[in-house]
């Protein structure tokens, strides 16, 4: 679940990374990510990143997302200044 080394921004596309083409929501902040994996329960469709910068707290939504064999959940561990070096590389000025 958890990336072992990111180093280009197209790598957390949705295509590339989740495996489909499906919209990416992330929750910043997301804790031990509880509710991360509700959503990715819930909606199947949509593909779900946990980011926080507390490895140690994400570890219980990452287990339970793999426990349950959830294809569309991801945690990134990273402070929340930095993830346009994980995201937007599509967006205009970008």
């Amino acid at each position: 679940m958890f990336p072992e080394k990111i180093t280009d921004k197209r790598e957390m596309e949705s295509k590339t990374f989740l495996k489909n083409g499906n919209p990416i929501t992330l929750e910043l902040g997301c804790g031990k990510g509880e509710y991360t994996v509700g959503l990715a329960n819930n909606f199947p469709h949509n593909n779900f990143i946990g980011i926080d910068i507390k490895g140690a707290r994400m570890w219980r939504g990452a287990k339970t997302a793999n426990d349950q064999k959830l294809p569309n959940v991801a945690f990134l561990r990273t402070r929340i200044e930095f993830i346009n070096s994980f995201f937007f590389s599509r967006m205009k000025g970008r």
